[in-house]
């Protein structure tokens, strides 16, 4: 038999996603993809599926060793202790610890809904208008780096700042080039991956992410990663990426022609807005010498250990025609009024 996806997700709930050991902090996190769930802990049997496996000779059918009932969510390390142990971590002690572990659980959960529900009634009395913010907690980051040299051909015959002609059009991945080598969230030995062909995948090496984020030099790396992954996304929403200025600004899709996009914000079922227009003078209805294009500023900041937090500002971009940007010296009267009156449930659809 195998766990059931139904058992495993009743586990995770009733875990709090952390370990079940006694004064154990660690939090045990879970990496999705499209097609599956990668858990990057140890689902613990308390009596083995086995009869040979630790406490395997308990009765127990053994049909249901893999309820969730017999399950606990233990980190690599106390998986070991209380299986390398089975005589000091018997049966009745395990489901002890299962039990204390989800009571707490429980109860931490309980509080936090009742604060929530307490300060949900405060506001609500006192009318307390909503923020907000310009700072997001990341909750997924990837789990793994991917380090590798590029094939001696690809050095021959093209310089290692043009790989990107080695990838497909179609597809788009984040990475970067450091010091001679390749440095991906893709695995360059899976066949598929576009990268496949152009590194020596001998020399893959397999980093776990949080190594770089204690590192002055590797944690901007770790960045620089980042910041290629949101480039690609607003590109394919139809952003271009301003460099000097550190933002992404809609452009329009005809030279000379108003962009307008459709979206759901936060505060409105729909709305219509202007990404790309040229301004018009009230009093004579002509349009004026610049356009504005909506922007955003996307940064991320490593807060704390183990946290990654995601800024957001909304900005403007004035052109004199929808592609050339204005002046510098131009700029600061014509928008100053503007970004005084933008907020980021705007940004938040």
């Amino acid at each position: 038999m195998a766990i059931s996806p139904s058992d495993l997700k009743a586990l995770l709930q009733k875990s709090g996603n952390r370990c079940a050991f006694p004064g154990c902090p660690t939090t045990l996190t879970i990496q999705e993809s499209d097609d599956s769930t990668v858990i990057l802990s140890n689902v613990a049997h308390i009596v083995a599926q086995r009869e040979d496996g630790p406490r395997g000779k308990f009765a127990l059918p053994l049909d249901r060793r893999d309820e969730e009932s017999n399950l606990m969510l233990l980190c690599p390390e106390h998986h070991k202790v209380v299986d390398s142990k089975p005589h000091l971590y018997t049966v009745e002690r395990l489901r002890g610890m299962k039990e204390n572990h989800e009571k707490l659980v429980r109860i931490a959960l309980g509080n936090a809904i009742d604060k929530k529900s307490r300060n949900d009634q405060l506001l609500e009395k006192y009318h307390i208008e909503k923020v907000y913010s310009s700072l997001f907690e990341v909750i997924k980051t990837p789990v793994y780096i991917y380090q590798s040299t590029p094939t001696k051909d690809a050095i021959t015959n093209y310089a290692i700042e043009e790989l990107p002609r080695y990838i497909q059009p179609d597809i788009h991945l984040p990475y970067i080039l450091k010091d001679a080598k390749l440095f991906t969230f893709q695995d360059p030995r899976n066949s598929e991956s576009p990268f496949h062909a152009v590194v020596d995948t001998s020399t893959v090496r397999q980093i776990p992410c949080r190594e770089w984020w204690n590192d002055p030099v590797k944690s901007r790396w770790f960045v620089e990663l980042l910041n290629n992954a949101i480039e690609i996304f607003t590109r394919q929403k139809g952003l271009e990426y301003d460099p000097i200025h550190y933002r992404y600004y809609f452009v329009p899709d005809q030279l000379g022609l108003v962009k307008d996009i459709e979206y759901k914000p936060l505060n409105q079922s729909a709305a219509i807005k202007h990404v790309v227009w040229q301004p018009i003078t009230k009093i004579s209805g002509q349009p004026k010498s610049y356009w504005l294009h909506r922007s955003i500023s996307l940064r991320f900041y490593y807060v704390s250990s183990n946290r990654w937090c995601l800024t957001l500002r909304p900005e403007f971009r004035v052109t004199k025609d929808g592609k050339t940007p204005l002046d510098s010296e131009k700029i600061g009267a014509k928008v100053t009024r503007k970004k005084s009156k933008m907020f980021n449930y705007d940004l938040l659809g």
